[in-house]
């Protein structure tokens, strides 16, 4: 019988454990539902269910995969990525697919055809090719081009150097030419001519350095309605850009460049386009521009500088730059940065939003936009707002200048569960309550039960005593 009464300590003490598991469940159960579970935002849309995407674009590198750029060319699909690595790579190629051309670092990936041929031609819409040196079609006949697009459209050319061609880059011939392609933050130098546009329309050249070239920096020839803009074209032999009166070009829009020390700024033979962007955002800086700065407004006629000339630079009877710039033109784009306090609020408390310290070089801030991330919107150097939930919210501060330019940053703010003590209070005696209701009546319970099970375990040890 010693071992039986060991039998029923040890089923007593199960089942004191079984009832502590359940009572610790149940206390977890309600601080949840009645304590913690209102302040919680429940916002499915925040969960992160990404997944790598497993129908990615062919990547190949050369000269790992392929030992020469033509050949990885050749074996890839349309889509793909080339990632081309430092060294220098003799011969041209031809692009024939939409791909991406992508060299490991600009001045150290080199393509030289070595007078040969066109260094890179382009026979395929969506393509592009960044960061490399492209050299050595040769500046005398047969005239080889750097990069060549013919009569393709959508490609993109930037981050390269381009010289020592007959063109540095060539847009289209007289086929059909080549549209909607943007070739930016190229340093063009060293060629005969930098940029050649033939029979190309509705094209974006911005952002390059137009150099030394030994003809004109860009020419036009029978291309229109193209947008030609922060580009500097210095020191060129002949024009610093052209448009021959044998290949008219008209309704190209040109402004914000900087024609600086070229032997002549530019010549368009009548056809007439257009060289500023208005007011107050102005036109061109011209090296060998007169006038003065002493006025300022939509007819310059207010006591004042603003950065423009008073009086335009004439180009001939049809082509005015009416609001050249007095200085080399960079982009006056505002710094937007903002301060919150307090930092960690809490909800429905007030949050202060200061952009104050927010400048622009050179030109006013005119407006401060916000959007706190939870569907709210205000305007103003300063402005207050009130989360009604916890979590985190991304709040973004755009901000333009009175030349129309704009600048955007974005701070995460964490917003905390505001707990009210009273409520609190009432909720835990709630909860002790219930606690305390399965702990008694639990318990009874339970010995109720073991009761029971030690009658049934003491008939069968009657019955077979020598069993257990």
């Amino acid at each position: 019988m010693k071992r039986w009464e060991n039998f029923k300590m040890k089923t007593g003490m199960i089942a004191d454990m079984h009832l502590l598991n359940f009572v610790l469940l149940m206390f977890t159960v309600f601080f949840e539902v009645f304590v913690y579970s209102p302040n919680l935002p429940i916002n499915l849309t925040n969960l992160d269910f990404t997944v790598n995407n497993s129908s990615t674009s062919q990547t190949v590198i050369v000269p790992t995969d392929f030992q020469s750029i033509q050949e990885a060319i050749n074996n890839v699909a349309n889509g793909a990525m080339i990632l081309v690595k430092k060294g220098v790579y003799y011969g041209g190629i031809v692009i024939n697919k939409s791909i991406t051309l992508l060299g490991e670092e600009r001045d150290f990936t080199i393509i030289d055809s070595n007078g040969s041929s066109d260094v890179i031609t382009v026979l395929s819409n969506s393509c592009t090719i960044c960061s490399f040196t492209i050299r050595n079609g040769g500046t005398s006949y047969p005239a080889n081009c750097g990069i060549k697009l013919c009569n393709v459209d959508n490609n993109i050319i930037f981050n390269n150097t381009i010289t020592g061609n007959f063109v540095g880059i060539k847009l289209g011939d007289k086929q059909r030419g080549s549209k909607a392609n943007i070739i930016k933050y190229n340093n063009i130098t060293g060629n005969r001519y930098g940029i050649f546009l033939d029979h190309a329309s509705l094209n974006e050249i911005y952002g390059n350095l137009i150099s030394k070239n030994l003809w004109n920096g860009i020419e036009l020839a029978w291309s229109n309605n193209n947008k030609i803009y922060n580009n500097t074209i210095c020191c060129n032999k002949a024009y610093g850009l052209e448009i021959p009166i044998a290949t008219p070009s008209i309704k190209n829009i040109i402004y914000h460049n900087n024609f600086i020390n070229n032997t002549l700024s530019t010549s368009t033979s009548g056809y007439k386009n257009i060289w500023d962007d208005g007011y107050p955002s102005g036109g061109n800086y011209w090296s060998d521009y007169k006038g003065v700065d002493e006025k300022f407004g939509v007819q310059q006629n207010i006591n004042g500088c603003d950065g423009i000339g008073d009086s335009p630079y004439i180009i001939d009877a049809n082509n005015v730059d009416m609001y050249p710039l007095m200085s080399p033109f960079k982009l006056l784009i505002p710094i937007a940065v903002f301060v919150l306090s307090p930092e960690n609020p809490k909800i429905g408390e007030p949050v202060t939003f200061n952009a104050s310290l927010s400048f622009s070089d050179g030109a006013t801030i005119t407006s401060y936009h916000w959007d706190f991330g939870d569907g709210n919107t205000a305007v103003g150097q300063i402005v207050k707002h009130a989360y009604l939930s916890a979590g985190k919210f991304t709040v973004s501060l755009t901000v333009t200048n009175c030349r129309g330019l704009s600048a955007k940053t974005t701070k995460t703010i964490a917003i905390q569960y505001s707990l009210n003590c009273k409520d609190v209070a009432i909720k835990c005696i709630v909860v002790g309550a219930i606690t305390g209701f399965f702990v008694f009546f639990g318990r009874h319970l339970w010995k109720r039960r073991t009761f029971k099970v030690s009658m049934v375990f003491e008939k069968i040890l009657y019955k077979f005593p020598n069993k257990i």
